[in-house]
């Protein structure tokens, strides 16, 4: 398990992305550099949200929230003079709601960086990254990781979500390729990974499930399992797809997992994920919060 630490956070701002999406903006003090400077792709924070207050018309019932809230981070810009966090969320109960009302100035307490992390050996080629819904915001640090880090490596991104709203998204253009309208999402063609983009309802890229199109474009590129790695987020039938995909192609698979965590730091024990061991039929049970969210696919009893 990664260092952590308990980090008062500055808010830069809090932009609200199409109905249900937002990202959140934090400057983090000198005094976390240490710590937050060896964040890496597919950790996570728990926020705090207990202090925080309602909106003026708010859609939920208020209840409530005293257990901190786990949230992934798309990005942490690390430069010597600053580290700026960004997380997103989807507002989706009372809790989320509530961080609609986080204004720039304030500040926010969170225990990060916690958990574990994707990894990218030195002799990947092709880095697939499979998003669905809000899946898709680690796979954009990861993103960001390897374009800074490892340059020379390919990537592609494959995100799906029910309808184009359900993107969490700032910037998405069409244009056209071959005679077909394609969607792109800037936050990864930033970083040189070219995206497809796959709904339930065709509102956006092709109509259907991104398992499909994973699978329908490593056949049309040719892309082969040897120096390749598929990395996946999202609900969990899509993962459970994509690890079904990654086991009989024989590509190797890392995939980050959610659970309800009430503490992120492996005291309750709520996360429980069970997982299989190389060479036994006896399983075991790890945490999702400790010893992951990011795991092999293989040793998942999906």
């Amino acid at each position: 398990m990664s260092e952590k630490a308990e980090i008062k956070a500055n808010v830069i701002s809090n932009k609200a992305i199409g109905p249900c999406f937002c990202k959140l903006s934090l400057r983090i003090p000198e005094q976390y550099y240490p710590i937050m400077s060896r964040f890496l792709p597919g950790q996570f924070a728990q926020v705090a949200i207990e202090n925080l207050g309602s909106p003026a018309n708010p859609r939920f019932s208020p209840r409530q929230s005293v257990l901190r809230k786990p949230f992934s981070f798309s990005s942490v810009e690390i430069t010597k003079n600053h580290i700026i966090a960004h997380i997103l969320y989807c507002v989706l109960g009372p809790g989320t709601e509530k961080m609609t009302t986080i204004k720039a100035g304030d500040e926010i307490n969170m225990i990060a960086p916690l958990g574990t992390s994707f990894t990218v050996s030195d002799d990947l080629e092709t880095a697939l990254l499979v998003g669905g819904g809000m899946g898709a915001v680690p796979l954009q640090s990861l993103a960001e990781y390897i374009h800074k880090n490892h340059p020379k490596k390919k990537m592609i991104a494959f995100i799906g979500a029910r309808a184009v709203k359900g993107l969490p998204f700032f910037h998405t253009h069409d244009h056209l390729e071959k005679g077909k309208i394609v969607t792109e999402i800037e936050e990864f063609e930033k970083y040189g990974a070219k995206t497809y983009i796959a709904t339930d309802d065709g509102s956006a890229g092709i109509k259907g499930f991104v398992t499909e199109l994973l699978a329908n474009k490593v056949s049309e590129l040719s892309i082969k399992p040897a120096n390749t790695m598929i990395y996946t987020c999202g609900p969990e039938p899509m993962m459970k797809a994509v690890a079904g995909f990654a086991h009989k192609n024989n590509f190797k698979c890392q995939v980050s997992l959610e659970r309800m965590m009430a503490c992120g730091i492996g005291l309750c024990q709520s996360c429980a994920v069970e997982c299989s061991q190389p060479g036994q039929t006896e399983t075991v049970y790890k945490l999702c919060c400790k010893d992951g969210p990011v795991f092999d696919s293989a040793e998942v009893c999906w």
